[in-house]
């Protein structure tokens, strides 16, 4: 059974359940260079970083970001536009 979109799940858990689906994506598209090396970066290390360790925390910014309503030091508006 597919999970609801309401559902919640650590961050951690967020964040490879992201890699995989960009992994997926790059299968399914051709392997393109850009994605495979984003892929590279997020790729999850066993001491629980990642290969480019502000990969990780770019990610943590950008799920701040969107948890506290999409307002933040970064460029983008992540609040959907009427």
């Amino acid at each position: 059974m597919k999970p609801s979109l309401d559902e919640t799940v650590p961050l951690r858990t967020a964040f490879v359940i992201m890699q995989r689906y960009l992994e997926f994506y790059w299968e399914h598209t051709g392997r393109g260079g850009e994605i495979g090396s984003l892929l590279s970066d997020v790729q999850m290390l066993q001491d629980g970083g990642t290969a480019d360790p502000a990969a990780l925390e770019d990610w943590l910014t950008v799920a701040e970001t969107v948890i506290r309503g999409g307002q933040g030091p970064l460029f983008m508006q992540l609040t959907p536009k009427p």
